[in-house]
This record gives structure tokens, sequence and C-alpha cells, in this order.
């Protein structure tokens, strides 16, 4: 049977269809009877209802993968220097406070011992997970960084997500660390707090980010850019409001 939410065509008169009857263009799908932007297969968010752009300068997009301890410092500084950082470097020569969004994807992990014990890290591809203090990129340092932005009206509002757990696990449950017997640490939840901006996390405490082969995607990176595609716009005024997502985004991940 045809599922709406799937579908890859529209009819003529609005209505979802399994056919090829008025296909909707690349890097959209239906939903409801419209074309609408599907951010699972074009990058970004769409300008309207028919094409598939983002609104933004391509310049302005940042895309790195397998980033080492030294691309994370170049990015967002340290807590000694974040003013040297890519971010506040670019940010600040603009005319008016720039609006962040920074997505990341991947590991996290907490240190097991010592005063940082508990405390979250996100794992670049050269670090050592038994001296993870040392080596990791700390969660704490990127929202004080942001914050330090903020209140220098450097940044102006941000959105940070992080599809990671902060637990020792990975997506399928195994322990990050191998050959150990177990993590018992407790994840710490970052105290860092900036006024206007959203942190979304995919996991809390011991809880672990799921990975959703079929989508080849993680689990809440799928369901966020399915909600915010349109999904989760519940009162239908074409625009997607934080409780709204936040709601979609309960909803569904936690289905599977």
């Amino acid at each position: 049977a045809c599922d709406p939410l799937k579908a890859d065509a529209c009819s003529a008169t609005g209505a979802c269809a399994c056919g090829n009857k008025a296909a909707c263009g690349a890097g959209l799908h239906c939903v409801g009877g419209t074309c609408v932007c599907d951010p699972v297969t074009c990058t970004g968010c769409c300008a309207n209802a028919t094409t598939c752009k983002t609104g933004l300068d391509p310049k302005d997009i940042w895309y790195s993968e397998n980033l080492g301890l030294a691309d994370f410092l170049s990015l967002f500084g340290s807590g000694e220097d974040y003013k040297r950082s890519r971010v506040y470097r670019t940010a600040s020569m603009r005319e008016s406070p720039t609006d962040l969004v920074i997505y990341y994807s991947g590991h996290g992990a907490p240190s097991t011992s010592g005063a940082t014990k508990g405390k979250g890290y996100l794992v670049p591809v050269d670090a050592d997970l038994l001296a993870i203090q040392s080596t990791g990129y700390p969660i704490d340092e990127l929202l004080q960084n942001v914050a330090a932005m903020k209140a220098e009206k450097v940044i102006g509002r941000s959105w940070i997500c992080f599809d990671a757990c902060f637990s020792g696990q990975g997506g399928d449950g195994g322990l990050l660390i191998k050959n150990v017997s177990g993590i018992a640490v407790k994840p710490v939840a970052p105290k860092a707090r900036i006024a206007e901006s959203v942190v979304m996390f995919a996991s809390s405490g011991e809880e672990f980010a799921s990975w959703y082969p079929e989508e080849k995607h993680g689990l809440f990176t799928y369901f966020l850019l399915k909600g915010l595609s349109g999904e989760a716009d519940e009162n239908g005024d074409r625009s997607i409001a934080i409780p709204e997502l936040e709601s979609y985004l309960r909803k569904w991940v936690p289905r599977y």
C-alpha cells in the first residue's frame, strides 16, 4: 500500500500517489499532497516548496568529516583563546551578529576518572579514549565559547545539535573502550547556558544514540530531518517551532 509520507509523486489534484504522476522534483518528497523539501536527500533547507535550495552562500556552509582534535580547536577554539577560532574570526568580520548552526554526528565519550569524571567529550578520530580528558574536545568548552561569542554580540541566535551519546557506548550498545568490563560512569550534563539558543542531544544520561542502518543515518538525525521537512508542522502553518520539533522527535525516535 502507498505510504503518503514516503510517496515520491503527487497527482495533478494534489493527492499523494505511488505512480509517476506529476513527480516531485529532486530533493523533494510528497507530504499531505504537497511537494516539500526533503532534507534527507536535499542538503540544507529549501527556499520554497518546489525547489531544493539552501538560500545561503555556499561559503557559509562548512562541512567536515573525520575531524582530529586540531580541527575542533581550529573551528571552535580552546577555552583559553576562542577568539582564534575560525567561527569567531569569520563572524567578527560581519556587520551584524551572525546566526550559528552547529550539527555534530559522531561519537561522544565521558571522562572516567579524576576531577572531570562524567564530563562529556566529542571524540576526534585521533583521540585516545583512555585519555579522553586530553585528547577529546569538551562539550562544555564548545558551549562556553559560543556563549562568550554571544556575549560579545559576534554571534546572534544559535542552534547546536549532537547526534551522539556520552555514555561510552556506540550505537549498537557496545563499549567504545574495548577490553574493559564496563564503564560505571554517569555522564554529567553540560553547565553552559546560552541566550537565544537551542541545544539538542540525541540522548541523555546513560542512554546511547542509535544508528538507523536502513536509512544510512543516525536515528536522531533521520527524524530531525524528516521533522524539519514538514512532518513536525503540527498546526499546518508551514513553520516549524522548536516545541513542535521536540514533540515530533519524542514521538518517533523512541519507537525505533
